[in-house]
């Protein structure tokens, strides 16, 4: 099934990871169904291309955050729960691992630097 996707494995699953952002609750699971691809196989291939599920969900929930930061007056609250992170706390750290600020601190830092 999988020699149907012209390109990346990864590149899809994060595409369909995007596009689905604040729908639902990603896991494995629930992509593997909608990509008709048995949960192992898709970690195998996703393991093959030097990737991995929680690897490309974190990728596609920090891209889209920075653009919310970047483009709206979103509210952090309403942003995090969005992108399906349990609570504020849970997106600050991840946000703060990933670009050493806070969200508020990166969009501010945005914003100044217009």
């Amino acid at each position: 099934m999988l020699e149907r996707y012209s390109g990346s494995l990864a590149e899809q699953v994060k595409a369909l990871i995007l596009q689905t952002l604040g729908a639902q609750r990603h896991s494995l699971a629930q992509v593997s169904r909608l990509i008709d691809v048995p949960a192992r196989t898709l970690q195998r291939h996703l393991q093959r291309e030097g990737s991995g599920f929680k690897q490309l969900l974190q990728e596609a929930r920090m891209e889209t955050a920075r653009w919310h930061l970047r483009a709206s007056s979103i509210d952090i609250n309403l942003l995090s729960a969005t992108l399906g992170y349990t609570d504020i706390s849970a997106f600050s750290k991840a946000f703060r691992a990933a670009h050493g600020l806070s969200p508020l601190q990166w969009r501010k830092q945005q914003r100044d630097g217009e």
